[in-house]
């Protein structure tokens, strides 16, 4: 006999016996089959629940409080990002609380059940918006759907709050907006009162030159309407005011009757002006106050979420069959392989 061995020729050999090979396979799936009803085996119950987003109407969500992922770069991944604030939310610390303090009031076996434990217990499966499944795996299956009950009635009720608060958001940063406008009109109009009141003032004592019983050059007339026409609002007392300009035949003392109308009109608004800032500026800090109070409960949500439930709970046992029979036949290919292994050994140590 040969007292070397070729691995060409043990490749050859090994190969050719492929029905002992597909025998150790079998033998090794059958026992994994078997350990299959042995190993522990638990419930996963299941809820669907729908999942609406309009990706298009980015508009309120600028301002955000990220809990899962980094604020989005563009439109494409905008609705992957609110998933993933959606599906973090659904598994935080006081949903979870708020779950197992309902649980404990049920059934005495979650008193000792921690949050971490509980969240290993949870599980989402979902690609993007549509329908989502939310899961809890239990070895027994009336807890497990009891949590899931639970869980999933609580979770939901969050985050529809969590929506809630982030369309309120959107709606005081439309106040707040508005309120600066306001702001930002009144201290123009202020910045504009006040110039053409000192044009006016300075035209007053730059008449005392003119000649007093001749009209005014159309270039005078100009300068004093210039200083005026911009000023008038369409209110009663401006439209008056209008109305009431002198012809271009007058004198200028009847400017100068027509200016101190227009410069008690001026003083009337300046004088009002900072009362009305100051209200706008309360306004606006009562209003940042509400927005940063409901920015924080809509949890980083977009408030273009919308969330339903559908379809009863269900519950089904679950055990790794596929996955033991795969390994229990690799396992009976090793066991061969080992095995003829073994005779090429013995095969040489004969042979010497």
């Amino acid at each position: 006999m040969n007292r070397f061995w070729n691995l060409r020729y043990e490749y050859y050999r090994l190969f050719h016996r492929w029905p002992t090979m597909l025998a150790f396979f079998a033998l090794g799936c059958m026992l994994g089959w078997l350990l299959a009803y042995l190993w522990p085996s638990y419930f996963k119950a299941s809820r669907e629940v729908y999942v609406g987003l309009n990706a298009y109407r980015t508009y309120s969500d600028v301002n955000f409080l990220a809990l899962a992922k980094p604020r989005y770069a563009n439109i494409d991944n905008y609705q992957y990002w609110q998933m993933n604030q959606l599906n973090t939310i659904l598994s935080t610390d006081s949903v979870l609380q708020e779950t197992l303090d309902e649980l404990r009031a049920q059934d005495p076996y979650w008193e000792a059940v921690t949050i971490p434990e509980f969240r290993r217990l949870l599980d989402t499966d979902w690609r993007t918006a549509g329908a989502w499944s939310l899961n809890v795996s239990h070895p027994n299956q009336v807890r497990a759907l009891q949590a899931l009950d639970v869980w999933s009635d609580i979770a939901l009720t969050h985050v529809k709050s969590a929506v809630k608060s982030a369309r309120h958001t959107f709606m005081i940063d439309q106040e707040l907006e508005q309120v600066a406008e306001g702001m930002f009109t009144a201290r123009q109009r202020q910045q504009t009162l006040a110039a053409s009141q000192a044009s006016l003032q300075d035209w007053l004592e730059h008449s005392v030159s003119l000649p007093q019983g001749q009209p005014l050059s159309p270039a005078e007339r100009w300068r004093v309407f210039s200083a005026t026409s911009a000023l008038a609002l369409d209110e009663p007392a401006w439209r008056s005011i209008l109305e009431s300009q002198p012809q271009s035949d007058a004198l200028p003392d009847s400017y100068h009757d027509w200016i101190s109308q227009v410069l008690q009109q001026i003083d009337l608004e300046l004088a009002a002006l900072p009362s009305r800032l100051t209200a706008l500026e309360q306004e606006r800090s009562a209003l940042g106050e509400r927005y940063s109070s409901e920015s924080a409960l809509s949890l980083g949500l977009s408030g273009n979420i919308e969330i339903e439930q559908f379809g009863p709970s269900s519950a089904r046992l679950v055990r790794p069959t596929t996955t033991l029979i795969l390994v229990g036949g690799f396992v009976g290919l090793l066991l061969w392989l080992l095995v003829e292994l073994v005779k090429i050994t013995r095969r040489v140590q004969i042979s010497e």
